[in-house]
């Protein structure tokens, strides 16, 4: 194409213009192309072997600061992503769109960890002191969940996993070698490093109600926790899943498989569901140079979202993130709304909905199943 450029000399100035633009076009699109922020070694049938890991969101809406030390990444029901940023101890959640737009959900002193949402869309956030709820309209509707007994005002609670009857487990990382479980009712039970189901400084915590499993990853003893977990709360059988240097965050595919990230490396260790060796990784560098959470999100659901130093990160994957159980609702011609909480929630699709929730379009349509959010 640059051969064919007129030569006259009368146009010769804006030959040689068009030439210098071009070429800065094209070495600009190289050096976008090769600009990226990690790779993998993840089996072929979980990412293409050619996918690398790109920026997602690293500066503050409006061409702002770089975004600094970043975690707690979480999905909406529509693939948005919320992420939280101690930025100099002012708290951030940050917020991207499917479509790229960026923006800031919350600032404030609350200091947000770990996020997670619960099925009806409202945000529960780690923060100083207990966890916080939001609705979508953000910082104006922030409260903070009542707890019995009351939390230590000078917790930092780091990270938190819900379930779908609205209890939850979460981890107190900063001041003290606590996790907990949140009744539905609001009453709370603290495992103690003391205790034979305790641990050195607990991070990240995942609950996988349709296994009646719990992970919880000790930043102290180097080890992601297996436990199982009875119908009322309880845990027993405390085994080591993995051993890893620095385990911060983690979360799980659609095909069971656990991805837990080790801060210090800024590697994410890919395991199958059952445990021993890592089938893979996800080494995430740049500007990042560790990965502290992972999250599945985006339009089709299989955007393997990461945040470490530097804001968050991004990894295409052929594979969604696991489906959780939630709130399901049986609609039928002449019938009132009936509301079930099944077992599992797979199988529902993404891209359609019906009064704010996700729609199964390959139900008879008398019957249409709806369910939110579908995976984490």
């Amino acid at each position: 194409m640059l051969s064919n450029l007129p030569t006259r000399p009368r146009n010769m100035h804006m030959t040689l213009s068009l030439r210098k633009a071009v070429s800065c076009l094209l070495l600009g699109a190289a050096a976008v192309a090769a600009q990226d922020f990690g790779s993998h070694t993840l089996p072929a049938d979980l990412a293409d072997p050619a996918a690398k890991v790109l920026g997602a969101m690293n500066k503050a809406p409006n061409n702002g600061r770089n975004l600094g030390y970043s975690e707690g990444p979480a999905c909406d029901a529509e693939g948005n992503l919320y992420f939280t940023e101690d930025n100099a101890g002012s708290g951030n959640i940050w917020k991207l769109t499917t479509a790229g737009q960026t923006s800031n959900f919350y600032n404030g002193s609350g200091l947000p960890n770990g996020l997670d949402f619960d099925s009806s869309g409202k945000l529960y956030s780690a923060e100083k002191g207990g966890i916080a709820v939001y609705e979508k309209s953000g910082a104006a509707s922030r409260t903070m969940l009542p707890m019995n007994p009351t939390l230590n005002a000078g917790y930092r609670v780091n990270d938190l996993s819900l379930a779908s009857n609205g209890a939850m487990w979460f981890t107190n990382h900063a001041q003290g070698n606590q996790f907990f479980y949140r009744s539905p009712a609001g009453k709370v039970t603290t495992y103690e490093s003391s205790n034979p189901l305790g641990m050195t400084i607990p991070n990240g915590i995942e609950y996988i109600e349709e296994k009646k499993m719990l992970l919880v990853l000790s930043d102290g003893d180097k080890k992601a926790y297996r436990f199982d977990v009875a119908d009322d709360g309880t845990i027993s059988n405390k085994t080591t899943f993995a051993t890893i240097a620095e385990p911060d965050g983690l979360t799980l595919d659609e095909k069971g498989n656990i991805y837990l990230c080790s801060y210090n490396d800024g590697i994410i260790y890919v395991y199958a569901p059952a445990g021993g060796a890592a089938i893979g990784k996800i080494t995430v560098g740049g500007k990042s140079g560790n990965v502290v959470n992972c999250i599945f999100g985006g339009a089709d659901g299989k955007t393997l979202f990461m945040t470490g130093n530097g804001g968050a990160y991004k990894l295409q994957m052929k594979v969604g993130g696991r489906k959780r159980p939630g709130t399901v609702s049986i609609r039928s011609p002449g019938l009132r709304n009936t509301l079930v909480t099944p077992s599992r929630a797979d199988g529902f699709s993404r891209g359609y909905t019906l009064e704010g929730r996700k729609v199964d379009l390959r139900a008879p349509a008398s019957i249409m199943l709806v369910t939110s959010p579908l995976s984490r």
